[in-house]
């Protein structure tokens, strides 16, 4: 589910993305790096939907998870998202 909602991202279909994202969220519960990246892509999608504070959230759970398991990708795109919001908020 998380590759097809990465696609329907990608194509700036932002509802249909979320749709696949939260789905994979379900399905990835036990698998700690996946459920890094899948927060993390599911805030990026918020931010294309401009709901910077739902992207937020997303982002700062990818963030403490990344922490935690020393993820510095999944961290590295974290502050990458929050430098986006920021840009688009002024």
């Amino acid at each position: 589910y998380n590759n097809i909602g990465e696609v329907y991202k990608k194509l700036k279909q932002y509802d249909k993305s979320l749709q696949y994202q939260l789905l994979a969220l379900q399905t990835i519960k036990n698998d700690p790096s996946s459920l890094r990246l899948n927060l993390y892509n599911i805030g990026e999608t918020y931010i294309g939907l401009q709901q910077y504070e739902k992207a937020q959230d997303y982002l700062n759970r990818a963030l403490d998870l990344a922490k935690t398991s020393n993820d510095k990708r999944v961290m590295a795109y974290c502050y990458w998202s929050y430098g986006l919001i920021k840009a688009d908020n002024g």
